[in-house]
């Protein structure tokens, strides 16, 4: 954001950001209430949601200047879905592998996840 002749400094716009992670909790809480959608179609719709956005955000045109808040609300967006996406991930990794072996596999997918 910083060749759009911003006049938010970078910190203030970490903080914005980086604020999306109360709406990505809320996000995945979400869709852990709808009891219809399986933890795949959860992950599904989050996967394409984020696919878009950030498709969306590489096309942006970097010459105009009222992107800026476009491109924040989009980062905002993009993190609120990351951050729901590790949400049911973490519950459902924990789902699909059995006992003998539960705390291993997570614990060899959230390392390899970061």
């Amino acid at each position: 954001l910083k060749g759009l002749g911003s006049s938010m400094s970078p910190a203030t716009q970490l903080v914005i950001t980086a604020a999306a992670s109360f709406p990505g909790t809320a996000l995945g809480d979400g869709l852990l209430l709808c009891r219809k959608l399986t933890d795949r179609d959860r992950l599904v719709i989050l996967s394409a949601m984020i696919g878009i956005l950030e498709v969306t955000l590489a096309h942006q045109r970097p010459d105009e200047t009222q992107m800026l808040k476009t491109e924040l609300f989009m980062l905002c967006l993009l993190k609120a879905a990351v951050c729901a996406f590790f949400n049911i991930a973490y519950i459902f990794i924990g789902r699909v592998f059995p006992s003998a072996c539960r705390c291993t596999a997570m614990s060899v997918c959230i390392t390899g996840g970061r």
